[in-house]
């Protein structure tokens, strides 16, 4: 059911933060100069793009379960996406109604839009 294995993204990123680690320790050691303040601007560069990747990863998670929760109608009763954020959810079609609404549109209303 559950894999206990990483997936090839989440290597990925593990390996960049070790070498980011080992890039910091190195500059540590380093004397100041032009190298260091390469080597420091590259461990700084891997920080950013990891807390990038990982805001991106997060916020696609939630706009899924926001996605998913006003779809399937799992609405609180203040009809706002269960605990997600306070979105109006008005707008977005139900998939079983998405078909019927469909059929009574004629072409020349489709047109229209």
């Amino acid at each position: 059911m559950f894999s206990s294995e990483p997936t090839a993204i989440d290597l990925i990123k593990q390996v960049l933060l070790a070498v980011a680690f080992i890039l910091w320790g190195i500059n540590l050691l380093m004397p100041t100069g032009e190298w260091s303040r390469f080597v420091g601007a590259i461990v700084i560069a891997i920080y950013v793009f990891d807390l990038a990747w990982l805001m991106e990863g997060n916020l696609r998670k939630r706009i899924a379960v926001h996605l998913n929760d006003g779809l399937n109608g799992s609405t609180s009763p203040d009809h706002h996406s269960a605990g997600v954020c306070d979105c109006d959810m008005s707008h977005v079609q139900r998939p079983e109604t998405l078909n019927r609404d469909r059929r009574r549109e004629t072409p020349l209303a489709a047109l229209k839009k």
